[in-house]
């Protein structure tokens, strides 16, 4: 049933929640901030659920931009 979704907002849009596992801190803003990224596509009431290799301040820093929009975060 998976379909390809022309962004990351695109997906979260679809999905109400969101799970990353990325490779950089550099990726995961790209992915979660960028232009058309998660955090456009998650509704307030949506989770971020965090399983990249980021250090913890970054996690910290991208929790509060998707806290702003009412967006839960999960760290793993």
């Amino acid at each position: 049933g998976a379909t390809a979704a022309a962004s990351p907002a695109d997906a979260a849009t679809r999905a109400g929640n969101a799970i990353t596992c990325l490779p950089s801190p550099k990726v995961s803003e790209a992915v979660l901030a960028g232009s058309d990224g998660l955090l456009d596509g998650l509704a307030a009431g949506g989770t971020w659920i965090e399983m990249s290799t980021n250090g913890r301040d970054e996690i910290l820093r991208l929790a509060a931009l998707a806290s702003a929009k009412g967006i839960e975060t999960l760290e793993c």
